[in-house]
């Protein structure tokens, strides 16, 4: 669930009740993370954004672990959320994030009634 919601430069901040991953996280040396984790699929300084732009996370993703705080942005949000590697959504491309070459991009999941 939705705990809180702040606006700093335009880029909105959120934390989620379930889920436990810190703005900007960083996973350490790369290399190192890389040996330790050869067989997942990580992006370093990654960036997540709502379907209209809104940049909602960033900081290392392991994609392989982090599945379940994707899928809790998107059903927090009620919109799918696009991850972006570095280049993409960072520098001129925040304004205008190519939602297009995301990464991964999580649909949220509908209630069952």
């Amino acid at each position: 669930m939705l705990e809180a919601r702040l606006s700093l430069g335009g880029v909105e901040k959120m934390s989620y009740a379930e889920a436990a991953l810190m703005i900007g996280r960083n996973l350490g040396s790369k290399s190192g993370y890389r040996t330790q984790h050869p067989n997942n699929e990580v992006y370093f300084n990654a960036n997540v954004f709502t379907k209209d732009g809104r940049k909602i996370w960033w900081g290392d993703l392991d994609l392989t672990l982090d599945t379940a705080f994707l899928q809790s942005l998107a059903d927090d949000c009620n919109e799918p959320v696009y991850v972006l590697a570095e280049r993409d959504g960072r520098f001129l491309n925040e304004i205008t994030p190519p939602l297009d070459r995301a990464v991964r991009k999580i649909c949220p999941v509908s209630p069952t009634p």
